[in-house]
């Protein structure tokens, strides 16, 4: 069978993109749009190389080029959101794997007549297979974070250096701000409720503690300019909406000058696309 070089390095960068967003989507993560077209590149750039080295085509290698996927895309992640990552990724790849070769099997092989376009019934497969990937999980994530929209209050605790504040919290689908180098989601709270706990923000890069755990976020919305906020990765936030308790060891907090809401109703705004990513908490009695 003829193969176009062009045609297979296009649908490859295309097909890789789709189901690194899938999995995105899927696993809650944000990972910056050039990451995962770099990701899609060395994806392609590996399946190209691998028509010319048959070797290259076993178990070892294309596991050692997801996982180079994965970390260009994601990287630096949890264990556990890599672990599920590669789950996702793998049963994406292993479906649209799956309805290639049952779409090959009912048309048979091509005729090499047929052009550049001899091969388009067999990628065809592939590329709906990740569109209907895609459309899953945005149709998933929609339905999880209207369900905890609907709680509307989130009991929130920070903890960090044995101490801990205590923040009322709501769901705002409107807070997207994300780490720019690993698109962690970020909770916005207010500086001066987390005084006691991280002290000054101006002090933060000063702090032995804080200076390596310290971020600047970029923030747009709460009804004002964008602006970039001091943020720190403290130990643990803890939420409870509703029934679920949730942890998130590690998660990152952005410190919010003002009051984040004007009548005080509350005093942090939780990304719903945390709560999906954050484990349940272990009651112990």
């Amino acid at each position: 069978m003829r193969v176009y070089v062009d045609l297979f390095v296009l649908v490859n960068v295309v097909v890789n993109g789709l189901l690194l967003y899938a999995t995105a989507v899927l696993t809650g993560t944000r990972p910056a749009r050039w990451r995962c077209l770099a990701a899609a590149l060395l994806g392609a750039a590996y399946a190209t190389a691998a028509l010319w080295l048959p070797s290259w085509r076993s178990w070892t290698g294309v596991t050692l080029a997801a996982a180079a996927m994965l970390a260009t895309a994601f990287w630096p992640v949890p264990a556990r959101t890599a672990l599920a990552q590669a789950g996702v990724l793998a049963a994406l790849s292993a479906a649209t794997a799956g309805l290639a070769l049952g779409w090959a099997g009912l048309v048979g092989r091509p005729p090499a007549a047929a052009g550049p376009w001899a091969g388009s019934g067999i990628w065809l497969a592939p590329a709906a297979a990740s569109l209907a990937a895609v459309g899953a999980g945005r149709l998933w994530a929609s339905v999880g974070r209207r369900g905890r929209q609907a709680a509307g209050a989130v009991h929130v605790e920070v903890e960090a250096r044995g101490r801990r504040a205590v923040l009322r919290g709501r769901l705002d689908t409107a807070n997207d701000a994300a780490d720019p180098l690993s698109g962690r989601p970020v909770v916005l709270a207010s500086a001066e409720r987390l005084r006691p706990l991280v002290g000054n923000p101006r002090s933060l890069t000063s702090d032995p503690f804080w200076a390596p755990r310290f971020r600047l976020i970029p923030v747009r919305g709460l009804g004002g300019p964008p602006m970039l906020l001091p943020a720190v990765r403290v130990d643990v936030v803890r939420f409870r909406a509703g029934e679920a308790r949730l942890v998130s060891p590690g998660a990152l907090v952005a410190l919010y000058p003002g009051r984040i809401d004007a009548a005080g109703g509350w005093d942090a705004v939780v990304p719903p696309v945390l709560l999906e990513t954050a484990a349940a908490e272990e009651i112990i009695p």
